[in-house]
């Protein structure tokens, strides 16, 4: 399928419904596809990265449909485990501020060392959205708007990693 073909495709994908995989070959895809998911995501969100990657999670659509999930509702949750802070520290990162301004809801943890070396990088979306990238240096991999379990079985890891991790102190920011 060209990927202009799979543009439309995540553009019309309806989260909890739409059970077709479609595999992904290019940023923009992954990109339009993190966007929607969270667009549509209503109680939680869980992202597994290396290193928050820009292209895809500081992009003012993303960042838009993430205040969009967490602002009007409180028990919404954007829960991310990082496995590198190198670039969000030496770059920046909108993430992160938002997550500054927003601590109860956003929250960003650094990965436990016995995960650091876990190649695939996800997001999940209420349970049943799946965006998988299998290797953080390239954007492959796949998207499925319901796919219930493999959406659980990637959350029940994330949860586990997560209790073992703890937040980042590198990307607090200090009042003084």
């Amino acid at each position: 399928m060209e990927s202009q073909d799979i543009l439309q495709w995540i553009d019309h994908a309806e989260l909890g419904s739409t059970d077709e995989r479609m595999e992904l070959s290019r940023r923009e895809e992954y990109k339009r596809s993190a966007a929607r998911l969270t667009t549509q995501a209503r109680r939680e969100l869980l992202i597994f990265t290396h290193d928050l990657d820009p292209p895809v999670y500081d992009q003012a659509e993303f960042l838009e449909a993430v205040k969009q999930l967490v602002l009007p509702n409180r028990s919404a949750r954007v829960w991310v485990l990082l496995q590198s802070n190198r670039r969000v520290r030496r770059e920046g990162h909108r993430l992160i501020e938002l997550s500054r301004r927003l601590p109860s809801r956003i929250e960003i943890r650094r990965v436990h060392p016995d995960h650091l070396d876990h190649a695939e990088n996800f997001l999940v979306a209420d349970e049943s959205g799946l965006l998988q990238q299998r290797y953080f240096t390239r954007h492959e991999g796949s998207v499925c708007f319901h796919s219930p379990l493999a959406a659980r079985e990637h959350r029940s890891f994330f949860l586990g990693v997560w209790d073992q991790s703890h937040p980042d102190s590198d990307l607090r920011r200090l009042h003084l």
